[in-house]
């Protein structure tokens, strides 16, 4: 009878400790907006992407991408947002209000390019943090720029105040709105599919600054080219004509022969770019009015159809409200992600090759990052990415300077 007792006792104060636990930890969700063109969601114990035509709550362990036309905005609580650009897929970490221990809130960002605003006080117990498979940005009050490309480089720049930026090989650097950190990693030869100690290890993180130096002219040429490769259309190649000083060129009126060959002149010059006679605060400055006023006026497609997304050319759909059905599949497997090349609207939806990193790799090195900064969770993970609607084999990028095909 004692051990009766006992036993129900035990269960009594196990159910009352759990109960106390989840109290003390409540998961919340954030608001997921789309705003123009393709943005898809997928849930964490789902395994079809669905194509969004209004808001929807996410939660930790649902992903998030968008097609070469697709934006999206990602309320998480009030003044703390993040800005999807196309071509991007995130997944929501964790979003947790911990008692007596603030917010705490990871976004881990797989590829593509986000602006995170953070313009609410947060208090010293709060934690915001960005996870790059490479890197992980903490933030106190701020709005930065992250960026990872299909190789897996990265770069963070400031758009407003100081970043911090810890490399999951231990380098703890401050990014302020005169330099940026470009986040380098050596993939050998075949491209691994587990993020070892070693290979996470090898990860250079380089704080760009003036004056330049030989490791800082490497980076800001690195940085360019993924620039240029992770998002190629037309406004891009205008802002790296501008930089380079080269001529200007009518896209629209090139020849698929003159095409080529206006890429292969961009990249040459990035090869060969005097980035010593290169202004600094100027180019970051041209940098963040790209992103935030050039680029961002040009994603102006309405939302895209419910069907939009599965490469099938459905009732209702038109190469202006869907180009991701409508694409040119040509190029997809050149190592460019063209998101707006004469007739490409390739993105990490319907261009794994080119636009999404080594999938296998990546969702590794996400794990090892999360563990390093210690934002484990015990949410379920479908792999990164998920099914694609026309899967095509993912081509390891062991280069920034691709030959693309014609």
């Amino acid at each position: 009878m004692a051990q009766v007792v006992f036993l129900i006792l035990s269960l009594l104060l196990m159910s009352i400790s759990l109960a106390e636990r989840v109290e003390a930890q409540q998961n919340f969700a954030g608001s997921l907006v789309p705003v123009a063109g393709l943005v898809q969601y997928r849930a964490s114990d789902a395994q079809e992407w669905v194509t969004l035509r209004g808001r929807q709550n996410v939660r930790a362990g649902d992903q998030v991408r968008t097609g070469a036309d697709g934006f999206a905005q990602l309320n998480i609580v009030t003044g703390i947002a993040l800005d999807i650009y196309p071509t991007s897929l995130l997944r929501i970490g964790v979003m947790q209000q911990r008692a007596e221990r603030g917010v705490l809130i990871s976004i881990e960002q797989i590829v593509g390019k986000t602006l995170s605003r953070v313009d609410r006080a947060l208090r010293s117990e709060d934690r915001f943090q960005v996870v790059l498979p490479t890197a992980g940005i903490t933030v106190e009050g701020t709005q930065f720029w992250s960026f990872v490309a299909p190789n897996l480089h990265a770069a963070v720049l400031s758009q407003v105040g100081e970043v911090r930026v810890v490399s999951t090989s231990g380098q703890d650097t401050r990014v302020n709105e005169e330099n940026f950190v470009f986040v380098d990693l050596r993939l050998p030869e075949p491209t691994p599919s587990i993020c070892t100690d070693e290979l996470r290890q090898s990860s250079n993180a380089v704080l760009v600054n003036v004056p330049f130096n030989a490791a800082r002219e490497s980076a800001v040429r690195s940085f360019l080219a993924d620039l240029f490769i992770a998002n190629q259309n037309p406004n891009v190649r205008v802002f790296m004509r501008e930089l380079l000083g080269l001529p200007a060129r009518d896209d629209a009126a090139m020849s698929a022969e003159e095409d080529q060959q206006a890429v292969q002149e961009i990249l040459e010059a990035i090869r060969n770019f005097d980035i010593s006679a290169l202004d600094l605060n100027n180019f970051l400055a041209r940098y963040r009015t790209y992103w935030l006023s050039t680029y961002r006026a040009a994603l102006s497609n309405p939302i895209a159809p419910i069907t939009c997304g599965n490469m099938q050319q459905d009732a209702g759909e038109t190469a202006g409200n869907c180009p991701n059905d409508f694409s040119e599949m040509a190029l997809c497997g050149n190592n460019i992600c063209e998101t707006d090349r004469r007739g490409a609207a390739e993105s990490v939806v319907n261009c794994a090759a080119d636009c999404l990193p080594p999938e296998a790799l990546a969702f590794s090195c996400l794990e090892r990052s999360s563990q390093v900064f210690g934002l484990a969770t015990e949410v379920p993970r479908q792999p990164v990415g998920g099914p694609l609607s026309s899967p095509t084999p993912i081509v390891p990028v062991g280069t920034v300077t691709p030959t693309p095909s014609q």
